[in-house]
């Protein structure tokens, strides 16, 4: 007999601020001197007292790392629940889908409850790109890439350099489309203006735990914003940022995303659980991409999701922009028809969230309740989820 799959909402989530890693200079990075995994056990009790369930209730642990090597190697997810101190009881498990394992945790946990494998299941990110960066890690031979990508003429159609570059995918995608360097320099100045305009409105302040941090000095520092975020972006100052990738290239630290550490969790339960316990949750929902184009990742089904959701004409600015690199941001908006600077709902931007392993958790969360107050049902909301998300490697 077919059994009709269970459906299943995000009861809760939480996320620490960004940092702005730099691996050259450790002392400027907020977080430098705590671990990704130490921010992570810092959310998962906060993440289930808000939700308003018990530790116990919990079927499974699922976390996700870009990097699970070195300090982030995660003892197949269960350290942080060890650091939490929470029961023993909760499996674990870890994922690493690059551009998108805290993504791919939500999705396993959705099949587990909507499949009536589990009822309540906690999924977590982390990354660390100032402990655990990224190129020093093959460098130090923590990793080890397979030369023969590099060097024999059958795997060249793969483009590794690009595939594992999110800077070289960027200008890549920019030689693609019909966007000249003034168009992200705006973008990007775009973004940090209203980024610093949420931040001023407090429009993050549920979804950012606040983490004392020591610094370079000795002192404590409340880290409760995106370190990364420019207040006094100018397009002017843009412009004059020199090419991070190429000599010749577009792509700056002002228009595209900056490495950072940070940590996102959420809940995820049957909606019948949440009904019983009287949660009312955000709402949501979930594409693939050739490795060489990653970049691109969802942009040419988000037409199809959106009119799929009912989110058609002016509404589907409210959704926002889920990931940072502005060349791919501009496509969205060129593919599906957003007015150049639409992008924000009341000031509030989604831009700047290149977080690797913990991307996805927090930009499922984010938008709920901004699609809730415009009269959306969680209904419409769900069949989103059939799409909204990328692939391929990382910020």
């Amino acid at each position: 007999m077919e059994k009709t799959m269970r459906e299943v909402v995000i009861a809760g989530y939480l996320r620490t601020a960004q940092s702005r890693s730099r691996p050259n200079d450790p002392a400027r990075d907020w977080f430098h001197k705590l671990r990704a995994d130490e921010l992570l056990a810092k959310l998962l009790p906060e993440v289930i007292k808000r939700t308003g369930i018990r530790a116990e209730e919990i079927d499974d642990f699922i976390m996700g790392s870009a990097y699970g090597v070195t300090e982030q190697w995660s003892y197949g997810g269960r350290f942080p629940i060890f650091l939490a101190n929470l029961p023993v009881k909760i499996p674990a498990k870890f994922v690493d889908q690059q551009c998108g394992s805290g993504m791919a945790c939500i999705h396993f946990g959705f099949l587990e409850i909507a499949s009536g494998f589990a009822d309540i299941v906690m999924v977590g990110g982390m990354e660390h790109m100032t402990r655990v960066p990224m190129g020093a890690m093959a460098e130090k031979g923590h990793i080890s890439l397979n030369k023969r990508f590099f060097t024999e003429p059958i795997y060249k159609h793969w483009d590794m350099m690009t595939s594992t570059n999110m800077g070289l995918t960027a200008e890549k995608l920019f030689t693609l489309r019909g966007f000249s360097k003034e168009d992200m320099d705006r973008w990007g100045t775009h973004s940090h203006q209203l980024a610093s305009k949420a931040y001023k409105e407090g429009f993050f302040k549920e979804e950012i735990f606040p983490i004392e941090a020591e610094q370079a000095d000795g002192k404590s520092l409340v880290v409760d914003r995106d370190q990364a975020v420019r207040d006094d972006a100018t397009l002017e100052g843009m412009k004059d940022l020199k090419p991070a990738f190429k000599p010749d290239g577009v792509i700056t630290a002002g228009n595209s995303s900056p490495l950072n550490a940070a940590a996102a969790s959420l809940i995820l339960m049957s909606k019948e659980t949440a009904k019983k316990k009287g949660i009312r949750p955000p709402v949501h929902g979930i594409r693939r991409s050739g490795p060489h184009h990653h970049g691109r990742g969802s942009c040419p089904r988000k037409p199809y999701g959106l009119r799929e959701g009912g989110f058609a004409g002016e509404r589907h600015r409210l959704l926002g922009d889920q990931r940072g690199l502005r060349p791919r941001c501009p496509e969205l908006h060129q593919g599906v028809g957003y007015r150049s600077g639409s992008s924000e709902c009341d000031g509030r931007r989604y831009g700047h969230r290149p977080c690797l392993g913990s991307h996805g958790s927090p930009s499922r969360g984010n938008p709920g309740p901004d699609l809730e107050s415009q009269g959306w049902t969680l209904r419409s909301c769900q069949r989103l989820r059939r799409w909204w998300t990328g692939g391929g490697h990382h910020h």
